[in-house]
């Protein structure tokens, strides 16, 4: 996949794509980048916003089984956040946080909660898609490894 690099202000340049039917923008225009600038950092009102999207997703009951874990570079953890990535995600390793999404197995009930990774993954959409409309660079990686 190449990458295209932001603009001298960092946006990042329109790459819509080409839909059945028109989407909005934000939704045509989503990409993964594999490049981001080693240097760049976050601050934590951009962090914040990045979560409180994220916390606003729908959720079954409004369980809300997630939880986000960031690590930045300055991060003493990060290292062992970077080790657990799949060979060959070593691009992941240059961004400016790495968001980490972690669930509860059971609801509040006490029962398993069948909707857990459903209502995580709407989480984890909100935050791209707020990225997205802050222009930041963003990049997908499933899982982890699960022995790291």
């Amino acid at each position: 996949m190449s990458t295209t690099p932001a603009d001298a202000t960092g946006a990042l340049p329109a790459r819509p794509a080409t839909t059945a039917v028109p989407i909005h923008p934000l939704l045509s225009g989503r990409w993964s980048t594999r490049r981001f600038d080693p240097d760049a950092r976050l601050d934590d009102a951009t962090i914040d916003g990045l979560l409180e999207a994220a916390r606003w997703a729908p959720s079954a009951f409004n369980g809300q089984p997630w939880r986000w874990l960031v690590f930045t570079h300055d991060d003493a953890n990060r290292a062992v956040v970077e080790s657990a990535l799949y060979a060959g995600n070593d691009w992941a390793k240059n961004a400016a946080a790495l968001f980490v999404a972690v669930m509860r197995v059971d609801g509040a009930n006490g029962k398993p909660n069948p909707t857990r990774q459903h209502d995580t993954g709407l989480s984890a959409m909100s935050l791209v898609v707020e990225a997205g409309a802050m222009s930041a660079r963003r990049g997908w990686h499933p899982r982890l490894e699960e022995d790291a």
